[in-house]
């Protein structure tokens, strides 16, 4: 899949070290606005609508933000990493 570029700099952005929710958010309105209906980007959007950074259950965090990012395939060289 080739992913539209306004997705893979959001997506590169939070993978780089931003973990704000704003950053979260104009990675999901890319999603959105390019993607919408990609199956691929299901898991990566559940965690991107619950992305709450320090809230606990039942919102997700940074880390899990990052692992659904790399599940998702969509910066291709993302360092594998065993624990994600």
């Amino acid at each position: 899949m080739r992913w539209d570029p306004e997705v893979v700099a959001a997506a590169s952005l939070v993978v780089r070290g931003d973990d704000s929710r704003d950053a979260a958010a104009w990675l999901e309105r890319a999603i959105h606005a390019h993607h919408l209906h990609e199956e691929a980007l299901d898991d990566l959007l559940e965690t991107l609508a619950l992305y709450q950074p320090g809230a606990g259950v039942p919102y997700t965090n940074y880390e899990q933000l990052l692992k659904s990012i790399h599940r998702s395939r969509i910066i291709p060289d993302v360092i594998e990493d065993n624990s994600l």
